[in-house]
């Protein structure tokens, strides 16, 4: 909880957890939580909120200029003048949290025509990824694979 949130309710909290017994200490003590600050809470907590941060996996990181000007090839040439040389990329829909499931839209670019497909798949297992590549190549504009319609 935050400074500015607990600060209203602290003399409640202080009175019903010394009228049970849960809180011991000085009678100064106690008077200075009561006429603490909300900037004063919020430092003294910093460290214990800290520990409750949450740790989710890892994004995509955004890549470097000298990335950009790298061309990655797989175990094909790349012929940019021609189609069927795909980019593909995954973009996560966490929301701001990276703990669980969480849809993916699987995004396909043909670097020869620019032409974008987008699949959302429940996450990045492999099976499901699998399966958007299959869908997309199903709905292409142009076979891609052994036999192309447009030759270069």
């Amino acid at each position: 909880m935050c400074g500015k949130r607990l600060k209203p309710i602290l003399n409640e909290v202080l009175d019903n957890l010394l009228a049970n017994g849960h809180l011991h200490g000085s009678p100064q003590a106690i008077e200075n939580l009561r006429h603490i600050s909300a900037s004063s809470i919020d430092r003294l907590l910093k460290h214990e909120r800290k520990k409750l941060e949450i740790k989710g996996r890892k994004g995509t990181k955004p890549g470097t200029l000298l990335k950009q000007q790298i061309a990655i090839r797989t175990w094909a040439e790349w012929d940019e003048n021609c189609p069927g040389f795909m980019e593909i990329d995954l973009v996560a829909h966490e929301g701001g949290n990276s703990r669980g499931d969480f849809a993916q839209t699987l995004n396909m670019v043909d670097v020869w025509s620019g032409w974008t497909e987008l699949v959302a798949i429940k996450n990045k297992a492999s099976k499901w990824v699998r399966e958007a590549i299959e869908k997309v190549q199903r709905r292409l504009p142009l076979i891609y694979g052994e036999l192309i319609l447009i030759r270069c």
